[in-house]
């Protein structure tokens, strides 16, 4: 059992020695995670259970046993994490946007109410002119921010959202 006879099937060098060593030690491994590689190149992850094969004097001949190709499922599983990681940024976002529209909303009417005392050719009305464009281009922000209740971590369609 040599690097030559079988290491070549391993991703790297360092899987092929724990798998080698785990096999050496316990005459059998089971479930043991490892990346081997595909002849065209491609990785394929693999649950392997093998038992050690020794010839009449003892010495480790090769192994036996069961590949169960899992590179499907660990896909599966990556995406269901970056998934989830989404939608906790997803949520994070919208409490956040939920928590800005309160005070901007306060915002907005007293600017609305500031406009309608004051004399429009006084400075302080060309402030809250300015104020109330500002406040109503973060307004736009806000509903833009609040259409992410409509997107799902699964949807491919950017334009989901855009209603």
């Amino acid at each position: 059992m040599t690097e030559h006879t079988f290491g070549w099937l391993f991703a790297d060098a360092a899987s092929w020695e724990g798998f080698h060593t785990a096999l050496l030690e316990h005459d059998y491994v089971q479930n043991v995670e490892c990346e081997l590689v595909r002849r065209d190149g491609t990785p394929v992850h693999v649950l392997v259970t093998a038992s050690l094969v020794r010839d009449t004097s003892g010495v480790a001949t090769g192994f036996e046993g069961i590949w169960y190709d899992v590179t499907e499922r660990r896909r599966l599983h990556e995406r269901l994490v970056e998934t989830q990681r989404l939608e906790a940024v997803r949520q994070m976002v919208l409490t956040y946007s939920h928590e800005i529209n309160q005070p901007l909303t306060a915002l907005c009417d007293s600017v609305q109410e500031l406009l309608e005392r004051c004399d429009p050719s006084t400075p302080e009305a060309k402030i809250a002119l300015a104020m109330s464009h500002q406040a109503a281009t973060l307004a736009e922000v806000m509903v833009k921010i609040g259409r992410l209740r409509e997107i799902r971590p699964d949807s491919n369609d950017p334009d989901a959202a855009d209603g």
